[in-house]
């Protein structure tokens, strides 16, 4: 078994992952949330749990598991700290999702995960990256419905890539522009991402 073709989807908070994401379900595709499975990680993967621990104290765990809002309040705002999060977690997924396709029978399987590219799953997990990016003011729009002040789906418009409406698919051979390219302001970005699709 396991997929014969794996996309990561990507995008960001509010660009419209998850409504691709159902398109390919409605269309046979088996899907997999990167979230999910990292919250599976934190609450199964007994080495993920004990490094965890011993980063970070005992009082990010409870019950054996971790306590991901003791863990939030770790990490917020401490770049080196959710660095350190994310070379412990990142890898148990990487091994989470690699066994989850291993039993998926349907011929397309789709991981979502905003940080695709930044945990590496794009050189590890999935053999082609869909970017979904939508027009900064329907961003705000979203975000605001979710539930987010004016003031903070502002901020976090601002601080994405988000450009027009589109959907691009990188093969994987194409990956390591978009990760470079990811770091950039949004001008130079999507003048990039022109440059290399054509979009």
């Amino acid at each position: 078994m396991g997929a014969r073709r794996v996309i990561g989807l990507t995008g960001d908070v509010g660009s419209g992952k998850s409504t691709v994401l159902q398109w390919l379900a409605d269309r046979g595709a088996a899907t997999r949330d990167a979230d999910a499975a990292t919250h599976a990680v934190l609450a199964g993967d007994g080495d993920a749990v004990a490094a965890v621990g011993r980063r970070f104290g005992p009082g990010v765990l409870a019950g054996g598991v971790v306590d991901r809002a003791a863990l939030a309040a770790a990490v917020f705002d401490d770049p080196e700290a959710l660095r350190d999060l994310e070379a412990i977690v990142h890898p148990a997924v990487i091994r989470a999702l690699t066994t989850w396709l291993a039993g998926v029978s349907a011929p397309v399987a789709v991981v979502e995960a905003v940080k695709l590219v930044e945990a590496g799953l794009d050189r590890t997990v999935v053999g082609a990256v869909w970017l979904v990016t939508c027009a900064p003011e329907v961003r705000r729009e979203r975000l605001v419905a979710r539930g987010w002040s004016a003031d903070e789906a502002a901020r976090q418009t601002l601080a994405g890539i988000a450009a027009g409406r589109f959907e691009i698919h990188y093969p994987k051979r194409f990956t390591r522009w978009l990760r470079l390219l990811r770091t950039l302001p949004y001008p130079a970005y999507f003048a990039a991402v022109r440059r290399f699709t054509g979009a």
